[in-house]
């Protein structure tokens, strides 16, 4: 998802988030100097835009589970978007993301808000969905919406997004794949 929207915007007019990959997080949190934190991050992921708004960050913990840190440079705020509040991890959580941004200009004076999502008593992990909704607000980043979350839903739309993106390669083949199955399977031309 982090590419996907990496592409769009050096694609588009107004260019506005920054999406890092998780091993950024895992790279940050490993003590990688600044340095070499520039040299496998900058290039790739971070393209100097005039109107940076969001950086979306997510973070990947040893036991799988999956938050997001969004940081607003318009807000100076740190969202953290966190769909298990465990109490006993969420001071963690909300030091790592702060941690991340790791410069006493943003540590000192920027807010940080933890989100939640509403409980659905869903079965198993599904924080990497929750990331993968949150991601897909790309520029329209809105830290109080959230709604219900249908996993087939955000699995699927997610699939064709990532799939049928002008930054997919396979978008090609699949769309004439999809028009020989119409014409030749679903709307076949009676013979005369």
């Amino acid at each position: 998802m982090a590419r996907r929207i990496t592409w769009r915007q050096i694609h588009i007019n107004v260019q506005t988030v920054w999406a890092l990959p998780p091993s950024f997080a895992e790279d940050v949190l490993g003590g990688l100097s600044k340095e070499n934190i520039a040299r496998l991050y900058v290039l790739e992921w971070m393209n100097p835009f005039t109107c940076l708004k969001y950086i979306y960050v997510p973070i990947k913990e040893d036991n799988g589970h999956v938050y997001l840190m969004v940081v607003s440079m318009e807000e100076q705020t740190i969202y953290h978007m966190d769909s298990s509040p465990d109490g006993a991890r969420i001071n963690d959580r909300q030091w790592y993301s702060i941690s991340y941004v790791n410069s006493p200009n943003y540590t000192e004076s920027w807010d940080i808000k933890g989100i939640t999502p509403p409980h659905q008593g869903s079965q198993g992990n599904d924080s990497v969905l929750w990331v993968l909704q949150w991601m897909a607000m790309d520029f329209s980043f809105q830290p109080n919406v959230h709604g219900l979350m249908n996993d087939n839903v955000v699995r699927m739309k997610t699939t064709l997004t990532l799939l049928l993106g002008s930054h997919s390669e396979l978008r090609k083949n699949l769309e004439t794949r999809a028009e020989v199955y119409y014409q030749t399977q679903l709307h076949p031309v009676a013979d005369k």
